[in-house]
């Protein structure tokens, strides 16, 4: 799906921007209780938020397609481009619908941030709920991460895509906080993911000039392929270690900026 629109995945900068909106217009809807309306006009698009009893709802709407007059919304598109439902605590009580129909009239661009958008609505994380002093606030993050661990996490990652998709050869660099070795290599057109645990990582010395690493098997590994979309697995024995919360986060900003 969305073949026509796999000229580039969004920047780390875009990511970050869009990751803010959605943090800021739920906290917003948390604080005052009433629906928030946002819109990313580079994007095209519209964002609602509300909450009914124990649940967050989102909608997302192409901006250009609601009626709006001085700054207020007179008619929204309908149907939304995506709509889901939440629990405040429980991502995996969710329901979502993505017209992907729809999608395929957007630019490239647009259809990126819907679906990080969509990915946000549900993977926000409540980080303080004390509702009666109204101090909720939304953040997105993985449980079991710091900030600074998921920003290194990022900024590996992203040295690492980017200098195997622009070289085509093979990339490794560890991620200190978090005891991890992060590889990823290019063959045929595809890019691999692999994780491993560092601590379990050796270096051999071939000559006084030459070194090359040895490898246990991995704990994540993923294929972005332009052709078959996105595709991912795991080591079950990373359960109950804070790898787990790892794997879990490389594999949901994969998951989040490239195409399917």
């Amino acid at each position: 799906m969305f073949n026509k629109n796999k000229e580039r995945s969004l920047t780390e900068y875009e990511i970050s921007k869009i990751q803010d909106f959605i943090t800021n217009a739920v906290n917003q809807m948390l604080n005052s209780g009433e629906v928030v309306f946002d819109a990313m006009n580079e994007y095209d698009l519209l964002l609602s938020v509300s909450a009914r009893d124990e649940y967050i709802q989102g909608c997302i709407y192409q901006y250009s397609r609601c009626e709006i007059e001085n700054g207020s919304i007179v008619e929204l598109h309908d149907p939304p481009l995506f709509a889901g439902q939440r629990h405040y605590l429980n991502i995996e009580d969710f329901d979502h619908f993505l017209d992907e129909n729809a999608l395929e009239y957007l630019d490239a661009d647009s259809v990126q941030a819907c679906i990080l958008m969509s990915g946000l609505i549900r993977s926000f994380k409540l980080q303080n709920n004390n509702y009666e002093n109204g101090e909720n606030a939304a953040r997105i993050h993985h449980d079991d991460l710091t900030e600074s661990e998921e920003q290194q996490i990022v900024d590996v990652l992203k040295r690492c895509l980017l200098d195997t998709q622009k070289y085509q050869h093979t990339k490794h660099e560890r991620i200190n906080a978090v005891d991890t070795m992060l590889q990823t290599t290019f063959e045929d057109g595809v890019i691999s993911v692999y994780l491993y645990k560092a601590s379990e990582c050796g270096i051999s010395m071939n000559s006084p000039f030459e070194m090359s690493f040895e490898f246990p098997d991995p704990i994540y590994w993923a294929d972005l392929d332009p052709r078959q979309g996105f595709s991912s697995g795991a080591n079950s024995e990373i359960r109950g270690t804070k790898y787990l919360a790892v794997c879990q986060f490389v594999n949901d900003c994969l998951a989040n900026t490239v195409r399917r």
